[in-house]
C-alpha cells in the first residue's frame, strides 16, 4: 500500500484519527495540551533555523507543545515518504542540532478556532492552555525536544529496518499504519514517543 500525498494529508486531517488537541504525550510538571499544527487551514506553524525564515519546514503532520514561561516548544513531526529519495530528503531536515532550530507560531493560527469537547469551539491560544492572554504577533520558540515519525512504503521500511539504525529521535511505521491510529498496537507505539518513556519510572 502506497498513500498519495492527498490521501496521507486527508488521514492526518481526520480528527477522529489524529485529534486537534491531545494529551497523548504527557509532560509531568507542565500544564496544557499538545495541539495539531499541520495539516491545518490557514497559516501553519513552521520549523526553521534560528535567525532565518527562508529555510522553512512544514511537516506533513506536526504536533506542538509550548511552555511559554521557558520559551520552548516540544515537537512531534510526521513525514509521509513515498520513495527512498523522498525519505532521505525529509530525514535530513531533522538531524539533531545544538538548540539552533526554532518553531514560529503565526498569530493568525493562534487566533483561529479549534473544536474541543462536546463540539465547543475555542480559539487555539485558549484551548492550548499555554497562554494567560492572547499573544500579540507571531511567537518564535526554541525547539527543546523533537521526535520524527517517518511513514514509509513497505519496501523502504523493510530496507531501512534490515540495514540501518535509527537515531534516538526517529520512529518508523508503514503507510498502512497511518490510518490505524485507533488500533491498540498503534496506540501503544505512538504513546511510546512520549518524552517520559525514556525513563523507567516517571517522576
Amino acid at each position: 500500500m502506497i498513500l498519495t500525498d492527498a490521501q496521507a494529508k486527508a488521514i492526518l486531517d481526520d480528527k477522529k484519527k489524529w485529534p486537534g488537541r491531545t494529551n497523548t504525550w504527557p509532560i509531568p510538571g507542565y500544564q496544557g495540551y499538545w495541539l495539531k499544527a499541520c495539516p491545518s487551514p490557514g497559516p501553519m506553524p513552521y520549523i526553521h533555523p534560528a535567525g532565518a525564515n527562508a529555510l522553512r519546514t512544514n511537516p506533513d503532520g506536526m504536533y506542538i507543545y509550548v511552555h511559554r514561561a521557558s520559551n520552548f516548544a516540544d515537537i512531534i513531526a510526521i513525514e509521509v515518504c513515498c520513495s527512498h529519495q523522498n525519505f532521505n530528503d525529509k530525514r535530513s531536515r531533522y538531524t539533531p542540532t545544538a538548540g539552533n532550530v526554532n518553531v514560529t507560531l503565526p498569530a493568525g493560527r493562534l487566533g483561529s478556532h479549534i473544536t474541543v469537547q462536546k463540539g465547543r469551539k475555542k480559539k487555539i491560544w485558549e484551548a492550548s492552555g499555554w497562554f494567560d492572554c492572547k499573544p500579540l504577533g507571531n511567537r518564535q520558540l526554541t525547539i527543546r525536544h523533537l521526535r520524527a515519525l517517518f511513514v514509509l512504503t513497505d519496501q523502504d521500511y523493510t530496507n531501512f529496518a534490515g540495514n540501518h539504525l535509527p537515531a534516538g529521535h526517529e520512529y518508523f511505521c508503514k503507510h498502512r499504519h497511518l490510518g490505524q491510529i485507533n488500533h491498540q498496537e498503534m496506540q501503544t507505539f505512538i504513546k511510546g514517543m512520549a518524552l517520559m518513556r525514556h525513563f523507567r519510572v516517571r517522576p
